[in-house]
């Protein structure tokens, strides 16, 4: 079976070698697995990371001037007050910050399965989507917090309303009723 791992984190460093393990223990089954990651080197082919391609640097200095471009857009609102122990990652999810074919490119498979393990600031949920669109592969997302359910925040603290819909958000410092919705 071919199998595409996704994951931002470095797969030899802490929270990352989750990934390795499962990398290692797919391949020990005669599985064709490869794993895309945005931090790390790795000497493996089949490990293919934002700091040992050029083309996921040349895109990353790209994306990077996005982030860069929203933030001094921010900051001309007045003062946020975003609560760090929300450690929100990914607060607006329509960034993209690869392109979907981009990845799939550099995967040089098309996936039977995909594992997505950490997502921000490498994927987007409009990837997700257009990943299982265009490789009709089942996507397992494996939540190492609570930021898939919540909507951005690894832990919710308490707060309930990703449930419903986020609004009046203690992260943010928000009192809006309501954040706008992402169109996929």
């Amino acid at each position: 079976m071919d199998v595409l791992i996704l994951s931002t984190a470095n797969p030899y460093l802490g929270p990352g070698i989750i990934g390795l393990d499962i990398f290692n223990g797919l391949r020990a089954l005669d599985n064709n697995v490869v794993m895309l990651v945005r931090d790390g080197q790795s000497k493996d082919q089949n490990i293919i990371s934002f700091d040992s391609t050029f083309a996921f640097q040349k895109q990353r200095v790209q994306n990077k001037l996005s982030v860069l471009r929203k933030k001094i857009k921010d900051l001309g609102r007045a003062n946020s007050g975003i609560k760090p122990e929300y450690n929100i990652h990914d607060y607006d999810q329509t960034i993209t910050y690869f392109s979907t074919n981009f990845l799939l490119k550099h995967a040089k498979i098309k996936p039977q399965a995909i594992i997505v393990l950490f997502m921000q600031h490498f994927l987007s949920c409009k990837n997700l989507y257009e990943l299982n669109q265009k490789t009709g592969a089942p996507i397992y997302l494996f939540p190492m917090d609570m930021a898939p359910f919540t909507g951005g925040c690894h832990y919710s603290w308490g707060c309930e309303s990703y449930k419903n819909e986020c609004g009046s958000c203690p992260a943010l410092n928000s009192q809006k009723k309501m954040i706008k919705q992402i169109k996929i």
